[in-house]
């Protein structure tokens, strides 16, 4: 449940240090280095972690977000790494352009594997049909 973008930023990493790259790493890989001590993995997941972080900082602030919810299996494989970095992280969160906006936004972190997007789908789905019936 890794993409691109970790890969991208060992590849990175690994350049700016004048290390030579793995290439028979997988961005899961990356993360289990990391976990494991890796300096340079955990260089690359620390700054996936604060991109992450910025990227809901705009859009919290883009989309006047109440809370920001990080939902996903990565935080939940990665969940003691990220504890870690967690006062970095919300750090990085409120150093915004427009931080005051956010400066009462809660961040929360999904800790256990579960899929949001179906429970959205389920919830959907019956505020549609109790719509439906009152409606009828």
């Amino acid at each position: 449940h890794y993409g691109r973008g970790i890969l991208t930023l060992y590849e990175w990493v690994c350049e700016d240090r004048n290390v030579s790259v793995d290439a028979t790493l997988q961005p899961g890989d990356i993360a289990q280095r990391a976990r494991e001590g890796d300096a340079v993995c955990e260089h690359a997941l620390t700054l996936h972690y604060l991109y992450a972080m910025r990227a809901a900082a705009q859009m919290a602030v883009g989309m006047v977000g109440q809370a920001v919810f990080l939902a996903g299996d990565n935080q939940v494989k990665n969940r003691e790494f990220f504890a870690t970095l967690s006062e970095t992280l919300l750090d990085a969160f409120h150093d915004h352009v427009r931080g005051q906006w956010i400066a009462q936004c809660p961040v929360f972190v999904q800790i256990e594997k579960h899929n949001f997007m179906v429970d959205g789908c389920v919830l959907v789905a019956l505020c549609e049909a109790r719509s439906k019936h009152s409606t009828h």
